[in-house]
């Protein structure tokens, strides 16, 4: 830890939002809820408030550098609608070369309509919605393991657990 620490960057204004969505928003793309238009969840099966895809994000700058950072942001997106077709590259349009995880909440009904847990939810895989029965916090972790083994540095690794709103 101490090592991290002392090659780290410390912050000595850090803000956060209340809820998730502005949250995430905020880390992507160092705005303030106001300014990302996101100032409350969002219904990922209706609604409008989606992070704008044409705003700089984290993802964006990591892909204009010269070094070619593979971009992967894995977990809870909950920052954009899911489409009528099931499709969701939402995280694709905001600068992540990959996204694999739960297009938004764990609590209630999912896009197919059925109920979802922690253990069977909508996981967003290649920009498709598939049923996954991995428990979802298992499932993000052993998603960040595989994929930043196969890929050589540097890489950038967003990731959004489901498990704090449990």
């Amino acid at each position: 830890l101490d090592s991290l620490i002392d090659r780290g960057v410390l912050f000595r204004r850090a803000y956060t939002a209340p809820v998730c969505s502005p949250t995430r928003a905020m880390i992507l793309s160092g705005r303030f809820p106001r300014q990302t238009g996101i100032g409350t969840a969002i219904n990922v099966l209706e609604g409008t408030m989606t992070l704008d895809p044409d705003r700089t994000s984290i993802a964006d700058l990591a892909g204009l550098s010269r070094a070619n950072y593979a971009r992967i942001a894995l977990g809870k997106w909950h920052l954009g609608v899911v489409s009528e077709t099931g499709t969701l590259t939402h995280p694709q349009e905001v600068g992540f070369d990959v996204h694999l995880g739960p297009p938004g909440n764990l609590m209630g009904h999912a896009f197919d309509g059925l109920e979802q847990t922690y253990f069977d939810y909508e996981k967003v895989v290649d920009g498709v919605i598939e049923r996954s029965a991995v428990y979802a916090t298992t499932d993000i972790v052993d998603d960040a393991i595989a994929l930043i083994s196969e890929r050589t540095e540097p890489w950038l690794l967003y990731v959004a657990f489901n498990a704090p709103h449990g």
